[in-house]
C-alpha cells in the first residue's frame, strides 16, 4: 500500500517556552514543524511530511504504516 500525507495523524500544540505552534506526527519522530499560527505549523509539516514520503517511495524504503490513534495527552493545551 502507498501512504499519503492524509493517511498520518498530525498532532499540534504549544511550546511552553516560545508559545509557538509544533507539529509533530508520531510514526516520524524525527520530522517537526515550528510555526506562529496552528495551521501554519501543520502546513509546514505537511509538505515536509509530503516530500519525505516521495523521496522514501522513490528510493524503495520502507513507510512506516499510520498509527491512526493519536496521543493527544503528551500535547500542551492551546
Amino acid at each position: 500500500m502507498r501512504y499519503t500525507v492524509d493517511d498520518y495523524a498530525l498532532l499540534v500544540g504549544v511550546d511552553r517556552e516560545s508559545r509557538e505552534f509544533v507539529a509533530v506526527v508520531r510514526e516520524f519522530p524525527s520530522l517537526s514543524w515550528v510555526a506562529g499560527t496552528r495551521v501554519d505549523a501543520a502546513a509546514g509539516l505537511r509538505e515536509v511530511l509530503s516530500e519525505v514520503l516521495s523521496d522514501m517511495y522513490a528510493n524503495g524504503e520502507d513507510v512506516p504504516a499510520p498509527q491512526r490513534t493519536p496521543v493527544l495527552n503528551d500535547l500542551q493545551p492551546a
